[in-house]
């Protein structure tokens, strides 16, 4: 999955089933309780609870309890009403004993199976991905240190959370319009600003997360704190998905990107030096680092605001051009294959 981390095995996607949930025979990320927390997080936690609540030899002997179940689930009025056909579930409301409602839960059971299980598998993958990604940028820790080698360390991401590197690219815009508006005006603090910028890309280039201060905030800051903003308006009756997606994309074609970016922004900062140290050709290098930063927004603001990232297109055509060598090609068909994988809910068995 992720270059540069532990390698540990994660069981694959078709060795993790619903049934070994109940059974409670699966790792823990994927036992009982965290698929309940996931169902109360996308609001159907009522399909597990009555699943649960309903089996037969609960409600052996127990009318009382299976009039409790009638009204919590199945009535017109019920508070937690599960997606029952109307047929079955006038005849669970009309029946005296458990052989319809053994229909529904089957019927609940065959929705969980089918939309909601996928679904915690996708999300329990990505943050799995999202765990190694945040393990890389943690690389001072005792256990990461354990096994730290010098090609781990200048390792890059193998794949990619692109609402990461879309928050990225939003910072850098933002950034780079603060830069350019100080220049303007001959203001030394730009030179500084882009000090930062530029050591921020070399940093990601060539090793990730680990050196990089706005990686670490974005990490560990911006996007848990948007994704808990959006948890709380949920509640209130707004979309929770209001920040970047979470997929995952190839991550060699996004190292391009970091290193045109370097080069960029190193170039600018060189002629901004330039436009401030020789009054001859002043006007000249200003007017060059201006276009190199219009360059740098205009394909950062592509990337945040669209997810079109120019550096991957670039390096997506070069391939099909059989401008890359095999073995290149090899790895970023993995790294295609990898991102693919864990946006179906599969974990590969390696983290590297």
């Amino acid at each position: 999955m992720l270059k540069g981390a532990r390698s540990t095995y994660i069981p694959e996607q078709n060795e993790i089933t619903l049934e070994s949930v109940f059974q409670e025979t699966c790792p823990p990320a994927y036992r009982l309780e965290q698929f309940e927390k996931f169902c109360r997080r996308e609001y159907c936690e009522e399909n597990l609870l009555f699943y649960l609540q309903s089996a037969s030899e609960k409600l052996a002997n127990n009318p009382e309890q299976y009039q409790k179940i009638k009204a919590e689930y199945i009535s017109e009025a019920a508070p937690s009403q599960v997606n029952l056909p109307e047929s079955l579930r006038q005849k669970i409301m009309h029946s005296t004993d458990t052989v319809e409602l053994e229909k529904g839960r089957s019927h609940i059971w065959h929705l969980m199976e089918t939309d909601i299980w996928p679904r915690f598998k996708r999300y329990r993958s990505s943050m799995e991905a999202i765990s190694t990604s945040k393990s890389m940028a943690r690389w001072w820790t005792k256990q990461e240190l354990s096994h730290m080698t010098m090609a781990r360390f200048f390792s890059f991401p193998y794949i990619i959370n692109d609402a990461e590197a879309r928050t990225h690219a939003l910072c850098t815009s933002i950034l780079v319009i603060i830069i350019v508006g100080l220049f303007a005006s001959q203001h030394w603090s730009a030179i500084w600003l882009t000090v930062y910028v530029t050591y921020g890309f070399w940093a990601r280039t060539l090793c990730g997360s680990r050196l990089d201060i706005q990686a670490h905030l974005v990490l560990f800051v911006i996007n848990p704190l948007m994704e808990n903003l959006g948890d709380r308006l949920s509640t209130r009756g707004h979309n929770r998905r209001f920040w970047f997606p979470m997929e995952f994309k190839a991550g060699f074609p996004k190292r391009v990107a970091q290193c045109i970016g370097a080069i960029l922004s190193a170039l600018a900062l060189s002629l901004m030096i330039v436009s401030k140290s020789v009054p001859a050709v002043s006007y000249t290098a200003m007017v060059v680092a201006i276009v190199c930063w219009a360059m740098l927004l205009a394909a950062s603001t592509l990337q945040w605001a669209a997810g079109y990232c120019l550096a991957c297109t670039a390096v997506y055509y070069l391939k099909a051009q059989g401008r890359c060598s095999d073995q290149l090609c090899e790895r970023i068909d993995d790294q295609l294959a990898c991102s693919v994988a864990i946006m179906q809910g599969n974990v590969p068995r390696k983290l590297n």
